[in-house]
């Protein structure tokens, strides 16, 4: 099973996630470690960090 990450397109840069790339693919690999803690073989997963590339909704809405 492929777990990806995304992130919308506001950059982000921490000490902890440099980028949106380190924090999309952080998502995923969180989500993975509870898929392998809740019983699921760890050897069926693979993950994806697609940072701001691949955003599943747009991020054109005004902010508040």
């Amino acid at each position: 099973m492929k777990i990806e990450g995304h992130t919308d397109n506001a950059p982000i840069r921490t000490a902890r996630f440099p980028s949106n790339w380190e924090l999309s693919a952080s998502r995923a690999a969180e989500v993975a470690r509870m898929l392998v803690t809740a019983g699921f073989p760890g050897e069926k997963l693979s993950i994806e960090g697609f940072a701001q590339y691949r955003p599943k909704i747009p991020n054109d809405s005004p902010q508040e």
